[in-house]
């Protein structure tokens, strides 16, 4: 019983200490706990960053892929809006995208002519047509709700013969 004389006699004269180191740890305890859930926001975020640039990253490679001379450089196009070639020669419109199946819908007007209505196109997949300056290589980098990336390249009738011969040498070997 005595000790417990003590240990009341000493709480009792050093209470407002006591009080004093109790709200100290309580602020600290409340601080950690801030901290903790601040570093998860910022992990998360840190999560979606990483995630968007290695999309963008992707994208920037696809790019790099385009064959033949760019006559239309990658940009993005809102479903509904169309963009020509700077040669003239080439008209996209895009009519519809599925990112979720990553597929487009074009309408591609070579020399004022319509040569593909509602062309079905997967992203990464290249549609060739024939125009009267060369073959427009078009190609889709990306697509998400409303629009896509999409660029046109150029390639010479005779270039694209030998490509053609190529490809049918290595399927035949």
């Amino acid at each position: 019983m005595r000790a417990w004389y003590i240990v009341l006699h000493y709480v009792h004269d050093h209470i407002i200490y006591i009080l004093i180191a109790g709200a100290v740890v309580v602020v600290l305890l409340l601080w950690l706990t801030l901290e903790g859930l601040r570093n998860t926001a910022s992990k998360d975020e840190i999560f979606r960053l990483r995630q968007r640039l290695y999309q963008l990253e992707r994208e920037r490679n696809f790019a790099n892929m385009i064959s033949g001379p760019v006559v239309m450089a990658t940009r993005w196009l809102q479903v509904g809006t169309a963009a020509t070639t700077t040669d003239g020669g080439c008209l996209l419109l895009l009519e519809a995208t599925s990112p979720v199946q990553k597929r487009i819908r074009v309408t591609v007007r070579v020399d004022g002519l319509p040569v593909k209505r509602n062309a079905s196109m997967m992203v990464g997949q290249r549609l060739r047509v024939n125009g009267k300056s060369g073959i427009y290589s078009i190609e889709p980098f990306g697509a998400e709700k409303d629009q896509a990336r999409i660029a046109v390249s150029l390639l010479s009738h005779h270039l694209a013969a030998q490509q053609q011969t190529e490809q049918e040498e290595g399927t035949a070997s």
